[in-house]
């Protein structure tokens, strides 16, 4: 079954969490995503790395989530990130 997915980003926040979507995992620091983590948390989502282990200070990139959809959009970068690293 083939998903679509249609990602809408209106922050800068948003754009560094969606950037390993395009095959880019850019350096950031603890503050560059704290706040968006805090807000996402709050909110109600599960905020993790992008393998989908728990979300720290040192996390490779950060992906945020509804609990019911986390588990596919994780699957869903990863699979992204795979395409990438192939065409690289």
């Amino acid at each position: 079954m083939a998903k679509v997915v249609k990602v809408e980003a209106r922050q800068l926040g948003v754009l560094e969490c969606l950037a390993p979507c395009a095959g880019e995992v850019r350096p950031h620091k603890p503050w560059d995503t704290a706040a968006g983590v805090l807000i996402a948390r709050e909110a109600g989502a599960i905020v993790t790395d992008i393998d989908g282990s728990p979300h720290t200070t040192n996390a490779r990139a950060t992906i945020a989530a509804a609990p019911k959809i986390l588990a596919d959009l994780v699957e869903l970068v990863a699979g992204a990130e795979k395409d990438a690293e192939r065409r690289a």
